[in-house]
């Protein structure tokens, strides 16, 4: 008898795993539930139920062990606000079932636009800088559209420094636009950019919106006055390798002063440093950046070598 007891084992089982909310409008929260079994001859316990899903949310109607025989429903929900189109996503069941430790319960359907409302559109949500020189400022715009049949009103936009922002017009009649402009100006910054600019409006469904601002600021490296020649300049500290005592630069930048066009070539042994470009064209008062990245063989990495017009350009690691 102790031997039937130690073998007996709970078994779950879902006579479906999919549950189809139809289709909706945005905004609305749809809910439903499945229903999952004991098949075993042991108690089943759920220990846990998750989901990388933001706007879903589940639970299991009873935190008693199912009893051989037995079910429990998991009541499941999902909130529109923000998704147009088919959905699709997933909420894992984990229970005690030593052969099936977690279920996949489906959520699916569409979700429809309700155009009886202003509704922001963005031209992009993110904006990469790159390199920015201390002093320099850059810039760029983005068009914000109101897509609704509504008017939209643009409340606030925010941003924090050396990150800053402005829109033109703050009220847009349906399908009209507007544009924004972000900025960064770094003034006493230096280092890794990565902020975001909030834009506020009356959309009810998604009442803010983000744009995220990343780049790098380095300090002022170019050379002044007259110069001739190509220049190699470090934008970035160095890092050391792992495992290694041995320092990296990831960045470089080149510089053409000559007042001609020069040919960049880059030259490294396999295995070792490697940049993303191996020949390029520097015209004369532009500038070229490269990335560069360890090879297989980190540890006996000790230079990269460029080679500028008629000069080479060793550069210690």
């Amino acid at each position: 008898m102790a031997g039937e007891s130690d073998a007996a084992k709970p078994r779950v089982q879902a006579k479906t795993t999919t549950w189809d909310f139809g289709e909706i409008t945005e905004g609305f929260v749809a809910r439903g539930e499945l229903k999952l079994e004991n098949r075993g001859d042991a108690p089943l316990r759920i220990l846990n139920i998750r989901s990388a899903c933001a706007a879903c949310a589940a639970a299991a109607a009873s935190d008693e062990p199912i009893p051989p025989g037995g079910s429990v429903k998991i009541r499941l929900q999902f909130n529109s606000a923000g998704s147009v189109g088919r959905q699709s996503k997933v909420v894992y069941v984990h229970t005690n079932d030593p052969k099936t430790p977690f279920v996949q319960l489906k959520i699916v359907g569409t979700v429809k636009r309700d155009p009886n409302r202003p509704i922001i559109e963005l031209s992009a949500d993110s904006w990469d800088a790159g390199l920015i020189y201390a002093g320099q400022a850059v810039e760029t715009e983005f068009k914000i559209r109101n897509e609704g049949k509504r008017e939209l009103e643009i409340l606030g936009v925010y941003a924090l420094a050396p990150v800053s922002v402005s829109c033109q017009k703050r009220k847009l009649a349906a399908g009209e636009d507007t544009k924004l402009t972000v900025r960064i100006e770094p003034k006493d910054f230096r280092g890794i950019v990565n902020e975001r600019v909030v834009i506020n409006t009356n959309d009810a469904v998604t009442p803010s919106r983000t744009v995220q601002v990343t780049g790098y600021v380095a300090k002022e490296a170019r050379p002044t006055g007259k110069i001739k020649g190509a220049v190699v300049i470090l934008p970035r500290d160095p890092v050391r390798l792992p495992g290694t005592n041995r320092r990296f630069f990831r960045k470089y930048e080149i510089a053409n002063y000559t007042g001609s066009p020069v040919v960049l070539r880059c030259l490294s042994r396999p295995g070792h440093t490697r940049v993303d470009v191996q020949e390029v064209l520097i015209a004369s008062g532009a500038s070229r950046g490269l990335r560069a990245v360890p090879g297989e063989k980190p540890a006996e990495v000790d230079r990269l070598t460029l080679s500028i017009g008629l000069e080479t350009f060793p550069l210690h690691q």
